[in-house]
């Protein structure tokens, strides 16, 4: 039905549906796997209207996210109405779909966040739900549904609902995001999402902390130096499984200032953040040096590339074998513990620190920071010392003897004691110069 050229620039060919030879030439610098991309769908819209099919999911994104000439040249070929295509993007399925994609730049991770809320807002709404259409009331009974579990007629889990306090609240933020850009889009006059019943604040959520005891026997029992590698740079150094475990390379290692630069897909579409540099922490150096040793040469990656359900199923299996209990969010509180310790233990300062784990002081007081059992114990014991050394130096005091007149004040008794001023103390008990012997030659010599 179509042709293309060989030589660019290229030029492409087709009969239209209705029987007209159209003519379509590709600007300078179009690559040839675009173009061939052109043609393909180009032939599986012609193919659709042929069998008076509407067009498949996977060529409807495809044109919507396609660049304006793009479109006016399938305009031309009598495949779309530029019109339509705006009515797609003022319905919530085709909307959702144009946003998330990567038109907006918007990366895989990102994408992957956004699905399962666009999925949920698809079936609350359906796809051919007008944005127009979706008022105030909607978004709070969206918000209601969410926090229903499946069994009971909503949005959530099997049994239970979104969890108030991080999920639920993050879906209502993505929602608002989407609802926003569609303002800005010029396709709706006001977000529903944006009021004050709807709460997008995200808070700490699960706390728990991972003791160096538990997590040095986890370590142990890992199958090789690859996996113990991975639970140290996570437990230490605060690393995000597996996204930026599997980004470590060998050029950005500094043997000599020890320290390395860890990549955030997380955080790549924030502006330096995308990736951060770190110390490497004692415990993870070792390590590292024996992967090195044993690493073939012109080996780019520090880690071998591992999924999440992989690395899960490692240490579901790890914990089981040596009888501990799976803590909640697995590899977060890693992270979290791994924050924890660094404010704890090493005295530098918090920027510094925030810099090395990527975030800001706001976030790492919200989310990472914990209160451990530690804390307790060792205030206790400073306390303990404190209360011994204030012991031991009364008795010192006891011992020494100081002669301090009766009815002296406190300051002056601590002046005695100290052995600074014992000439220049006079009793109260007795009238100012009766106690000539205890002033010195010069003050005596001052007063006559």
């Amino acid at each position: 039905m179509s042709s293309l050229g060989k030589k660019p620039p290229f030029q492409f060919q087709v009969i239209c549906n209705d029987g007209e030879r159209r003519k379509v030439r590709f600007p300078k610098g179009t690559a040839r796997k675009d173009a061939v991309t052109f043609q393909n769908m180009v032939d599986q819209m012609l193919q659709s209207l042929g069998f008076n099919e509407p067009y498949t999911d996977k060529v409807r994104n495809w044109y919507l996210q396609l660049d304006e000439k793009f479109q006016k040249k399938l305009k031309y070929l009598k495949l779309i109405d530029l019109s339509s295509t705006k009515g797609e993007l003022r319905k919530l399925g085709g909307w959702l779909d144009y946003f998330c994609g990567p038109e907006f730049g918007h990366s895989k991770p990102q994408q992957n966040k956004h699905r399962p809320v666009v999925k949920r807002l698809n079936e609350f709404f359906g796809e051919e739900k007008l944005l127009s259409e979706i008022t105030k009331n909607d978004a709070k009974r969206f918000q209601i549904w969410l926090g229903k579990g499946r069994n009971d007629g909503g949005g959530g889990k099997k049994d239970e609902g979104l969890d108030p306090e991080t999920t639920l609240p993050r879906h209502m933020k993505y929602c608002r995001q989407f609802f926003k850009a569609a303002v800005d889009e010029e396709l709706i006059s006001k977000n529903v999402f944006d009021q004050k019943a709807i709460s997008c604040t995200v808070k700490a959520g699960v706390q728990h902390y991972v003791p160096l005891a538990v997590s040095n026997m986890v370590r142990d029992a890992l199958p090789d130096l690859y996996w113990k590698t991975r639970h140290e740079l996570m437990r230490h150094m605060g690393c995000r499984a597996p996204s930026e475990l599997n980004g470590l390379r060998w050029a950005e290692v500094d043997w000599n200032l020890e320290k390395l630069v860890i990549h955030s897909p997380k955080t790549a579409n924030y502006k330096g953040k995308e990736k951060r540099p770190c110390k490497i922490f004692p415990a993870v150096l070792p390590l590292l040096k024996a992967l090195w040793e044993i690493a073939p040469e012109g080996q780019e990656h520090i880690l071998p590339s591992v999924n999440n359900k992989h690395m899960r199923d490692v240490y579901l299996r790890t914990l089981n074998n040596i009888g501990e209990t799976v803590w909640p969010r697995l590899f977060n509180s890693l992270r979290k513990s791994a924050v924890t310790d660094a404010h704890t233990e090493y005295s530098v300062p918090g920027f510094v620190i925030n810099e090395w784990f990527g975030h800001d002081e706001e976030i790492s007081k919200q989310h990472y920071r914990m209160v451990t059992p530690d804390h307790y114990e060792n205030f206790s014991k400073v306390s303990q010392e404190v209360s011994q050394q204030t012991q031991d130096d009364a008795g010192k005091e006891e011992s020494v003897g100081t002669i301090v007149p009766a009815g002296s004040s406190i300051f002056e008794q601590s002046e005695a004691r100290d052995g600074r001023a014992t000439h220049l103390l006079e009793s109260k008990s007795g009238p100012p110069g009766t106690r000539t012997d205890a002033v010195s030659p010069d003050v005596q010599e001052d007063s006559q």
